[in-house]
């Protein structure tokens, strides 16, 4: 197995924002995607239903475009061996062998385990054998270097990729032991363009432990989302929404009227939701992050 350490810093001088090509002064696009509880896409939006505000201040929606995107993916899976997460091995094991499952024929996946220190114990391939030895393989161990983990796999794993960047979390959230910072992630995930999502496994051990503040921030400033399972069988349906149905996402294009603040501040305040008959339909799952045209 090849240890990750935790890479330099790097310049990040360069705004994020810069880097996507926007402009304050001109049209924004909003990528949005919208499921039901079960995972299934809802398709029947319009732009009068989607309701968009940055730091409370409302942005008018000209026009919402629905997309397919069946672009591969190039998904990291970040499991967390800590003693924590060895309470609830076998779902935990499930849940891996469901993602591994799910893998378009045109993605890849690579798997980093991680306790006090992380491991690649499998780089990007789409051999689904390779990576179900690999998860077979994983051991348990002590405490839990979360951030540690996210850096480096943000900082050097995708050093050769091209297609669509993700990175899922399986762990309870709860670092004991990490030399990097929440702030020093944010922006290295952000420059990378990963989408980043959190499957909690609860706290103490248990599904339905609490929110995490590590799922929460990074996944609002990526326009991914954390899942707070409250029993075993929730799984299946989070690997749905996570990995889409048969290899496609579908999803709303949003085209706003100017930011009040660079994007990525913006990404950190953003909130995004859908009426139905005058008011929010909260059994929908949303997610959004601002992109390039």
């Amino acid at each position: 197995m090849r240890a990750l350490t935790r890479g330099a810093l790097g310049l990040l001088a360069l705004l994020w924002g810069v880097a996507m090509g926007f402009s304050q002064n001109g049209a924004v696009h909003l990528e949005v995607t919208v499921t039901d509880p079960s995972g299934a896409y809802v398709r029947d939006l319009q732009p009068s239903q989607f309701v968009v505000s940055v730091d409370k201040t409302k942005l008018a929606v000209r026009e919402a475009r629905l997309k397919t995107d069946t672009s591969p993916k190039d998904i990291a899976l970040l499991i967390d061996t800590s003693v924590i997460a060895g309470q609830v091995a076998n779902p935990l094991n499930d849940v891996t062998m469901a993602f591994i499952n799910d893998l378009g024929p045109d993605d890849q996946m690579a798997i980093v385990s991680f306790d006090s220190s992380a491991d690649l114990i499998q780089d990007f391939t789409a051999s689904k054998k390779l990576l179900e030895n690999a998860a077979r393989r994983i051991r348990y161990g002590n405490g839990a270097a979360v951030l540690d983990a996210i850096y480096a796999t943000a900082d050097g794993g995708y050093a050769n990729s091209t297609a669509r960047r993700t990175m899922i979390l399986l762990s309870a959230g709860i670092d004991t032991g990490s030399r990097t910072k929440l702030k020093d992630v944010l922006p290295v995930i952000q420059k990378r363009r990963i989408i980043f999502y959190g499957v909690s496994l609860g706290g103490r051990g248990f599904f339905g432990g609490g929110t995490s503040e590590i799922f929460d921030k990074l996944t609002v400033a990526t326009g991914g989302r954390s899942f707070y399972p409250r029993k075993a069988n929730d799984l299946a349906g989070i690997v749905n929404q996570i990995m889409g149905t048969a290899g496609k996402r579908e999803y709303y294009d949003l085209t706003l009227e100017a930011l009040p603040m660079e994007p990525a501040e913006a990404q950190q305040r953003l909130r995004v939701q859908v009426d139905r008959n005058l008011k929010e339909d909260k059994n929908l799952i949303v997610t959004g992050r601002f992109v390039k045209e």
